[in-house]
């Protein structure tokens, strides 16, 4: 079924957004050591509705995924665990090593993030949002920003870096150094600049030789009024009457 984008959709259904997660974290004697110091939270993102007839009647679609990473840090440091294992743990959290000044005698936040962030804890976690994708119809809307954002004000406490890497799912960022966009295509290279510029609307920044935009979290989220971010999802007219009818939901 072929629906048309909710915000050209006059008849949309106004949705509340909502977030349930599954959290990943392995506690087992038989796991590698520096498993226990990585939460993952996948969350399923929904908007909720109630027809304008019946308003006893709940109805829901799920709108995308986003998968947050907290890497605990100061936990691992408390427990004298070995840095350069947590680091190797899997290539993602590997990535993640040139935030940091190796040579540090007090393994600090290298001199391009604090550049750019004001950090006074370079042994606190790291709030790192891994993936999100929403549905086609989903976007345009402020979405992304919005779910960031809620995530930063439930999941922040402990952390002082936020961190996401700014690249189309269909061209993934390099795996080292920053983002250098002159070998990328026309489209791409305008596409990556349109989501670094987005994520700057939550104070993400570019760092020089670094393939993340970082955010201290010292910094409050700024407030959905400031940055205009929604308080509902819009869902097409043709997706909620097919919800609602109880015939199920064809692919957008």
């Amino acid at each position: 079924m072929k629906c048309h984008h909710p915000l050209d959709d006059p008849l949309s259904r106004e949705a509340s957004i909502s977030l349930r997660t599954e959290i990943r974290h392995n506690y087992h004697e038989s796991a590698d050591a520096a498993e226990e110091y990585i939460l993952d939270l996948t969350f399923k993102v929904f908007g909720e509705w109630a027809p304008k007839d019946s308003y006893e009647n709940r109805y829901e679609i799920e709108a995308g995924e986003v998968h947050l990473r907290i890497v605990r840090l100061s936990v691992a440091m408390e427990e004298e665990i070995s840095l350069t294992e947590l680091f190797d743990y899997d290539q993602a959290i590997s990535h993640a090593s040139v935030l940091y000044d190796w040579k540090a005698l007090n393994f600090e936040f290298s001199p391009s993030v604090l550049k750019v962030c004001d950090l006074a804890n370079s042994l606190s976690d790291i709030f790192s949002i891994e993936k999100m994708i929403l549905h086609p119809w989903a976007r345009r809307q402020g979405l992304g920003l919005r779910i960031i954002q809620r995530l930063l004000c439930h999941w922040q406490s402990g952390c002082s870096l936020a961190i996401i890497r700014p690249f189309l799912l269909e061209a993934e960022a390099p795996d080292s150094g920053g983002y250098d966009l002159t070998n990328l295509s026309k489209d791409k290279k305008e596409g990556t600049r349109k989501l670094i510029h987005y994520f700057s609307k939550l104070g993400f920044e570019s760092v020089r030789n670094c393939p993340y935009l970082v955010r201290s979290i010292e910094m409050m989220p700024p407030s959905s009024a400031e940055i205009d971010l929604p308080d509902f999802l819009l869902v097409p007219s043709g997706l909620a009457e097919e919800i609602e009818k109880g015939n199920g939901v064809e692919e957008a």
